[in-house]
């Protein structure tokens, strides 16, 4: 597993930098890996990776969270303070904070985009589920509270592509899609 890991982070340029308090690094792209320099990484207890840095205007210490700083470097800027913007990690692995892995949203679009959730246990994808009478898969999908029929299926991949496309149209970037991996080969 550990040769797997070096031949995916030498082929993407990726860095990782271990943790003080986890046995696992966190890998951050190559224009980040002058952050190793910054020392006390650890991951805290709701999975996000950060270090404490002494705050002298408020006489103690700060939490610095690793994503934010890369967030800021991605912008050129400062983030607006949190809920204002926030940053996310698309593959919802915390330990991930390399850049293509991470977007800037609001905390309303990232609400939204998180909203359609599967919450149908008759499907494994998001905006499907099963029509029992006519044994037809529904597509849907929720945009600003309201729900969207997006047809009838025979399929259940088909159902979950029509959310795909649906959900893309919607919500762009922070769309949550059942095949994000054709997202990449056509998009």
């Amino acid at each position: 597993m550990k040769l797997i890991r070096q031949a995916m982070l030498q082929e993407t340029n990726d860095h990782e930098i271990p943790l003080k308090n986890h046995e696992h690094p966190f890998i951050v792209s190559f224009q980040d890996a002058d952050i190793r320099t910054q020392l006390g990484w650890r991951l805290q207890k709701d999975g996000y990776v950060i270090r404490y840095e002494y705050n002298e205007a408020r006489k103690g210490s700060s939490v610095i969270f690793a994503h934010r700083i890369i967030g800021e470097r991605m912008l050129d800027r400062p983030l607006q303070p949190w809920p204002a913007e926030v940053v996310s990690h698309i593959n919802k692995n915390l330990l991930d904070c390399s850049r293509p892995n991470l977007r800037i949203a609001s905390m309303g679009e990232a609400v939204t985009a998180r909203a359609n959730q599967r919450s149908h246990a008759s499907s494994s994808y998001r905006g499907v589920g099963l029509h029992k009478p006519s044994n037809k898969w529904l597509a849907y999908v929720k945009v600003n509270g309201k729900q969207k029929h997006l047809g009838s299926y025979s399929s259940e991949a088909d159902a979950a592509l029509a959310y795909d496309e649906a959900a893309k149209e919607a919500f762009g970037d922070l769309a949550q899609l059942n095949f994000p991996e054709q997202e990449r080969s056509h998009g």
